[in-house]
C-alpha cells in the first residue's frame, strides 16, 4: 500500500514538473494587443532589435494580438492610406507582460499590465 502511494506521488510529481517545463513558457511570453482606434485602415509594423513583424492591415476598430519570444525595446509603426505615419517611442518588453498598443490618428500609446 505504501509503495503504491509513493509510486503514484512520484508519477504525479513528474507529470506536474513536465507540465511546468512545457506550459509555463507560453504563459510568460510577452503578448502584444494592437488596436486601431482610427477611422481609417492602417498598415502596422513592429520593430525590435534587428527584427520586424508585419502585422498587415488593421481595419478601423480591429485588434490584432501577437507574441514575441524575446526581451527588447519595441517600436510600432502605423502607416495610413494617405501616406502619413505614426510611431511610439520604443517600449521595453519582458516576459510575462501584456502590452496594449492603441493607434490613433496622431500617436501610438503603449501601456502594459
Amino acid at each position: 500500500m505504501k509503495k503504491g502511494f509513493v509510486l503514484l506521488a512520484s508519477v504525479m510529481f513528474l507529470i506536474a514538473g513536465a507540465a511546468l517545463i512545457f506550459i509555463a513558457p507560453s504563459f510568460s511570453t510577452p503578448r502584444f494587443i494592437v488596436s486601431n482606434n482610427t477611422a481609417d485602415k492602417v498598415s502596422v509594423m513592429a520593430r525590435w532589435r534587428q527584427e520586424e513583424k508585419d502585422l498587415g492591415v488593421l481595419l478601423s476598430g480591429e485588434k490584432k494580438e501577437f507574441k514575441v519570444k524575446d526581451e527588447a525595446a519595441m517600436e510600432i509603426i502605423a502607416i495610413f492610406p494617405d501616406g502619413h505615419s505614426v510611431s511610439n517611442d520604443p517600449v521595453y518588453f519582458t516576459a510575462g507582460m501584456v502590452y496594449k498598443i492603441e493607434i490613433t490618428e496622431n500617436k501610438i500609446k503603449a501601456t502594459f499590465e
